[in-house]
């Protein structure tokens, strides 16, 4: 893999986005929706997508911050440029969009909300 891609795989913060797909998995679960579905893997998708998006996104605002406190991040290492990691969180955030949407409006609604709440965290 080359410096780029596993810098921008380690920018989504891989653990947390399994977090969050597996957060969707327990809720529907909890909800009673037992058995694998379309449905329950686009939503965990999606979640994984968007917490991606916010993650790289999230770097790139903290990318001066990094530079002190953590330099060996890959935007302040220089293994991903800030452009490159824009365009990631918005195609991330397209396609937990999309996922989203595929679902319903509610859960596109949800999604944007979220995105939205990323975007000012």
């Amino acid at each position: 893999m080359s410096k780029t891609l596993a810098g921008l795989f380690r920018l989504t913060r891989p653990l947390n986005c399994g977090i969050a797909a597996l957060s969707v998995l327990v809720g529907a679960v909890t909800a009673g929706l037992l058995g694998p579905s379309a449905e329950i893997a686009v939503a965990a998708l999606a979640a994984a997508c968007i917490a991606a998006a916010g993650n790289v996104y999230n770097d790139v605002r903290d990318v001066g911050i990094d530079r002190i406190n953590r330099p060996d991040r890959p935007l302040p290492a220089g293994e991903v440029g800030p452009r490159m990691a824009r365009v990631t969180a918005i195609l991330l955030a397209a396609a937990g969009l999309a996922g989203s949407g595929w679902l319903g409006l509610l859960p596109l609604l949800v999604a944007v909300f979220t995105l939205v709440l990323l975007y000012l965290y």
